[in-house]
């Protein structure tokens, strides 16, 4: 993660603000800390999300 956003998000969690944080798959060791952290809530929710194809788009309800 980039210093700036480190410091951005200290900041946020210090004064228990919410924040939403892009991860993308190349953001190395990141990537893998949030996975490890956050996978199996990520992976129950998508049980409950319907994604339809259509027009070009992908659509998630």
């Amino acid at each position: 993660m980039m210093a700036c956003k480190s410091k951005l998000v200290k900041v946020i969690v210090e004064q228990s603000g919410d924040y939403l944080l892009a991860v993308k798959n190349n953001q190395g060791k990141f990537q893998l800390d949030f996975d490890k952290s956050f996978k199996p809530a990520y992976s129950a929710v998508l049980d409950y999300v319907d994604f339809r194809k259509g027009h070009g788009l992908i659509d998630s309800r």
